[in-house]
């Protein structure tokens, strides 16, 4: 796969400390930006936020990007194992990553979904609550 320079802008709010598996939530957060880069649209240049939402029993993670959107009928699938909504020759990829993050924070009972519309962007949002135990 070939690599390009985005010139990506990623702006970060102030996150808390959190429970949890490390390498598992920065998977999480790996899998967003990834899919937040290469959904991008060209143009203008690709923007990442990312917010934190403090509840009283969770914190609820946003990771908000320009890209090119989803489809509202595309996206409770876009959480199931290999199942890619755009073509392997256009957008590389292996269909696991946002599986693999849905997996991830159910594991820390928490829930993961999306808010979007084709060539607005996307706002993945997902949950973590306070009081997880790391087993």
């Amino acid at each position: 796969a070939q690599k390009t320079e985005c010139k990506a802008q990623i702006q970060v709010g102030n996150l808390p400390q959190i429970i949890g598996k490390k390498e598992l939530i920065k998977r999480v957060f790996q899998n967003l930006i990834e899919n937040a880069l290469k959904f991008s649209s060209k143009s203008p240049s690709p923007f990442i936020s990312i917010e934190v939402e403090d509840l009283e029993k969770e914190f609820v993670f946003k990771v908000k990007d320009n890209g090119i959107g989803i489809d509202f009928k595309d996206q409770k699938r876009i959480f199931e194992i290999c199942n890619q909504l755009h073509s392997s020759k256009i957008y590389a990829g292996s269909g696991f990553g946002l599986a693999s993050c849905k997996k991830i924070i159910e594991l820390h009972n928490g829930k993961i979904w999306v808010s979007s519309a084709l060539h607005q962007g996307s706002t993945f949002y997902f949950s973590l609550p306070k009081n997880f135990k790391k087993e």
